[in-house]
């Protein structure tokens, strides 16, 4: 799948998370959105569950009232690298994605 394939894709799956996909289990959204895509161009889980976590991050971020600045220092990630994992759909290392999960909980 090309780049721009894969980044429409990503900006899809944002957008049907914002909205219906908070509601949903992940295997649920995962259904939803292999069901539009054909086997080529399917996401995967880790790619997925990156976006998901990712829009976590920024609506809590968002609650609470925090700017990048304020974020990258609560996650302990630098603000180019949080800002590539958040808009950008960058997947995280291990680390990352355990940096943003303690943020969320």
């Amino acid at each position: 799948m090309s780049y721009e394939e894969k980044d429409y894709f990503m900006r899809q799956i944002k957008k049907l998370a914002e909205g219906l996909g908070m509601m949903l289990t992940l295997n649920s959204v995962k259904e939803i959105i292999n069901l539009e895509q054909n086997e080529n161009s399917k996401l995967t889980d880790e790619e997925i569950e990156a976006i998901l976590l990712a829009i976590q991050v920024q609506n809590k971020a968002d609650q609470l009232g925090l700017n990048k600045e304020r974020l990258a220092e609560k996650t302990g990630l630098s603000q180019e690298r949080l800002e590539q994992l958040l808009e950008k759909n960058q997947l995280p290392t291990k680390h990352e994605q355990s940096e943003l999960e303690n943020f969320l909980f």
